[in-house]
């Protein structure tokens, strides 16, 4: 009996208040979307997104500033970068963030990856770099690193456009490694400043990984769920910012 109470427990994960067992993430990565469970409530969850728009957008705002204010003093052109995603049932919309790149980061990324092998191979296989010549200097790796680029994102949620809660909507160059499937699974959900993949696994973002966690989230979804990554999503930005081990590997996103 011990044993199997011990084996029982290998098969679990738990993270924050509600256990995720390895058999329902492997369950999720074949998910279709027609299989999808609709949300317990969409009112409530846009609710949810209200009250916390109303409280920290308040709060974040100094902060914004501040720190487009010093984009805008350490690197030349604007504090803030907008780019086209795919959200919810397929709509176009810009996204917002603090601009952490400089004005020819595509340029620099092309000459850099055609000079240097080994970055290209690494840009190749999981469309990131540990050392990308587009960052700009002295703040630009702390505010991806710590997720405080996406402060403007606030914006978003506040137009509708993005949840507080979500999968993170990926530019097209990053969807492309991404199955058909699982991409009209995003799509049947709104996209987030935060989610369930974030806070499990942010540094990595192998298409497998992002599969299985996003996918999990989408079969399991509710209000609860929400609170419980919101809750955790501190600890995540304070985890990049001062990393146990390796520095986090830039995202492809070129903002």
């Amino acid at each position: 009996m011990k044993l199997a109470e011990t084996d029982n427990r290998k098969r679990r994960r738990r993270k924050g208040a509600f256990v995720i067992r390895e058999a329902d993430l492997a369950q999720a990565s074949e998910a279709q979307v027609e299989s999808l469970p609709q949300p317990i409530s969409l009112r409530g969850k846009r609710a949810l997104d209200w009250i916390l728009t109303a409280t920290f957008g308040i709060l974040a705002l100094p902060l914004v500033m501040l720190l487009a204010v010093l984009i805008k003093c350490i690197s030349p052109g604007p504090a803030f970068y907008g780019q086209t995603r795919i959200g919810q049932h397929g709509k176009i919309f810009r996204i917002w963030k603090l601009r952490t790149m400089v004005n020819d980061a595509e340029a620099r990324l092309q000459a850099y990856l055609k000079t240097n092998g080994e970055a290209r191979r690494e840009w190749e296989n999981g469309c990131k770099l540990k050392n990308d010549p587009r960052v700009i200097p002295l703040i630009g790796k702390g505010l991806r690193s710590s997720g405080l680029d996406e402060l403007p994102q606030i914006w978003n949620v506040a137009v509708g456009d993005m949840s507080w809660v979500g999968p993170r909507p990926f530019p097209e160059y990053h969807l492309e490694h991404l199955d058909d499937d699982f991409r009209r699974i995003r799509e049947a959900m709104a996209p987030g400043i935060t989610g369930l993949w974030q806070v499990e696994h942010r540094g990595d973002h192998s298409p497998k990984t992002i599969q299985r966690w996003d996918t999990f989230y989408a079969q399991h979804r509710s209000i609860w769920m929400d609170v419980q990554i919101l809750a955790r999503t501190p600890w995540t930005m304070l985890s990049g910012m001062f990393p146990r081990n390796s520095p986090r590997q830039n995202k492809c996103d070129a903002s």
